[in-house]
Parts: structure tokens; C-alpha cells; sequence
């Protein structure tokens, strides 16, 4: 009765000494470069809003990061903008992402407009932007497109990689700027 077990067994499954075919991948990998330049930031800062990425795209801030909102979104939103951290800053994010439509996708474009080096360990870049996102909030007016410039400074931390530390908003025109979507999606 055993052999006649095992014999059926052995049969209903596949040769225990043949490696299986591996099964694809569920999740894309991530684009992620070692940030030893201050450009790579922002390399890396396109990449993890393309891929939908939030913890590179927080890996781009520094822990004592703080953001300064363009002032007329500031002065509309009271109090919202206090204490602005890389915690609140990975929370909006995560709001903005989840839930997704399933056509969302994510493109950031950056212009450096200049760069001011203070020092061997801190840089300061002007940068103009336009992040197109498609997300959940879109039916009730809050904006798609959003453009604007953002000074950023970036400092090196003690493994000699850079990341953003400062970052201030500036509306250029009459385009809604990232910080309303910010305002939008922080809790």
C-alpha cells in the first residue's frame, strides 16, 4: 500500500531534482543611483514619481528636511505648511498615491535655471518645474499640472551622499504650483 502511495506521488509531481522555471517578477524594480553628485538627486527624484516609488522618492530628502510653500498657497492654507518635515512630506505623497487610477502616471520635468556652491558640502539649485500627475482628486479641480520654480539646497550626509535639506516654492505665472498639490493631499 505505501509503494503503491508513492508511486502516485511520484507521479503527480515534477521531478524533484529539476529546478522549476522561475515566475516573473510582481513589481518593477526600482531605479535607484547612489546619490554621490547633487544632480543624481534629482535623477533620482524623477525616477521615483515616474515609477510610483515612495520610499525613493523620500530616500531624496535628508531627516531634518522642511519645505517652504509658494506664499499664496501658504496664505490660503493656514498652519498647514507649520512644521513641514520629511514625515509630512512622505505623507503627502502616500496620499497622492493610494489610491491611483489605474491610468495614473507621474512625469517631472526639471530645468535648472542656476547653481550656487556653499561650500564642498552644501549646493543650492534654482530649478523650474512641471510635475504632470494623474490622480484620484482630479474631478473636484485640483490640478493635474502644476508648475512653478523650486530652490533646493542639498547637503552631503556622513556617508558622502546628497540629498535635499531645503526646499522653498515659487510660483512663475499664473500656474498652480506644487504646493497646492501638497495642500491637497496633506492630512
Amino acid at each position: 500500500m505505501v509503494v503503491i502511495g508513492l508511486v502516485f506521488g511520484y507521479n503527480a509531481c515534477e521531478n524533484p531534482f529539476q529546478t522549476r522555471t522561475p515566475e516573473p517578477p510582481q513589481r518593477t524594480q526600482s531605479t535607484w543611483l547612489l546619490p554621490h553628485s547633487p544632480g543624481i538627486v534629482f535623477v533620482n527624484l524623477r525616477n521615483a514619481l515616474a515609477e510610483l516609488n515612495a520610499v525613493n522618492y523620500k530616500r531624496c530628502f535628508s531627516d531634518s528636511f522642511r519645505f517652504i510653500p509658494e506664499a499664496t498657497v501658504a496664505n490660503t492654507n493656514p498652519g498647514k505648511f507649520d512644521g513641514w518635515n520629511l514625515q509630512k512630506e512622505g505623507s503627502y505623497l502616500e496620499q497622492i498615491l493610494n489610491p491611483l487610477p489605474p491610468d495614473s502616471a507621474f512625469t517631472l520635468r526639471l530645468d535648472s535655471l542656476s547653481t550656487v556652491d556653499i561650500g564642498s558640502e552644501s549646493v543650492i539649485y534654482l530649478q523650474r518645474y512641471e510635475l504632470i500627475a494623474r490622480h484620484r482628486l482630479q474631478s473636484i479641480g485640483i490640478p493635474r499640472k502644476v508648475s512653478g520654480e523650486g530652490r533646493f539646497w542639498l547637503g552631503k550626509n556622513r556617508f558622502e551622499e546628497w540629498s535635499i535639506y531645503r526646499w522653498e516654492d515659487f510660483a512663475s505665472g499664473s500656474a498652480f504650483t506644487w504646493s497646492t498639490l501638497k495642500a491637497a493631499f496633506s492630512q
